[in-house]
């Protein structure tokens, strides 16, 4: 037998650990239910907000150049890549070494500084539609 305060009454009262640990639970089950509702209404939220938003902005079309094969697979790995920053040198303009350094860790030296270009003016061509 245990000892447990009480809060409210400040006094020590016995306690067996069978019905602490049965508070324990009933405590851990309601805590894991809150946490349960809280990610359903999360979600909830994130698909209104969604379906708000996809109503207020319709779909824009794509890009009107296509891409050579593995050009965007390639452009996916650089921007998924958490080291990667796209630098702004004034306001509306990419800063061109930004892609040229990534480009040249990827591919050799060369053809890096010209994937990079071409990413750049991609990008820029992006941000003016």
């Amino acid at each position: 037998m245990a000892l447990a305060f009480d809060n409210d009454k400040d006094t020590i009262f016995p306690f067996s650990s069978v019905k602490l640990q049965s508070r324990l639970e009933q405590e851990e089950e309601a805590k894991a239910a809150l946490l349960g509702r809280i990610q359903r209404l999360t979600k909830l939220i994130l698909v209104s907000t969604k379906a708000s938003h996809s109503t207020r902005f319709p779909n824009r079309p794509g890009p009107r150049r296509r891409h050579s094969f593995g050009e965007e697979e390639g452009l996916r790995e650089l921007l998924n890549d958490p080291r990667t920053n796209i630098g702004l040198k004034r306001m509306g303009k990419l800063d061109n070494k930004i892609f040229v350094n990534a480009c040249k860790k990827k591919f050799q030296l060369e053809e890096g500084q010209t994937k990079g270009a071409v990413l750049c003016s991609l990008w820029q061509e992006n941000l003016k539609n």
